[in-house]
């Protein structure tokens, strides 16, 4: 089947652009209509572009920002590449996470752990923060293939509560 483009395009949002396309079992292909028209935040996240999965063989770099409302922004890196903080694994592996403290980062930001949508899945069977708080390791024994979502947990000196990231996933393939 043929699509053409110019007919999804503005003045139809982007949010209209992805209805449509699901219809057809097309929505991986959104990217192509980055011209439609962004009338809300969904529509600005639906054109932004995703990043690629992180390299479950070297560390993640994770840095924490506060923007000026204070409100805390995640970004991953892998060697100054920005990577979305997603981990493919297809063999037992340890996931390291180093935190990266920057200027503009909240006053002694610290790992304290990570909590698990479903801790009894068998994704990650073990936490591991350094003393330091620096450095967080979650072990994959690959048991089964699947989806496992976690959230880091963050303690601060500007707060005595703790702070969640969104959450980043280890994604289980088997290589066939």
């Amino acid at each position: 089947m043929h699509l053409d483009r110019r007919l999804l395009q503005q003045p139809l949002s982007a949010s209209e652009v992805y209805r449509i396309l699901a219809l057809f079992d097309w929505p991986s292909r959104m990217a192509e209509f980055d011209q439609a028209a962004q009338l809300s935040q969904t529509d600005n996240l639906l054109l932004k572009p995703r990043l690629p999965y992180c390299d479950v063989s070297e560390p993640v770099v994770l840095s924490v920002t506060l923007d000026s409302a204070r409100q805390a922004s995640f970004h991953y890196s892998q060697q100054g590449v920005e990577c979305s903080g997603d981990v493919v694994v297809s063999e037992p592996a340890v996931i390291t996470y180093q935190l990266l403290n920057l200027e503009d980062s909240p006053a002694g930001l610290k790992f304290v752990g990570a909590a698990f949508t479903n801790p009894f899945d068998g994704h990650i069977v073990r936490v591991e923060v350094s003393a330091d708080g620096l450095t967080l390791q979650l072990y994959d024994p690959m048991r089964n293939t699947g989806t496992g979502k976690y959230q880091f947990l963050f303690s601060s000196e500007e707060s005595p509560l703790l702070l969640p990231s969104p959450d980043p996933q280890v994604i289980n393939k088997d290589i066939k």
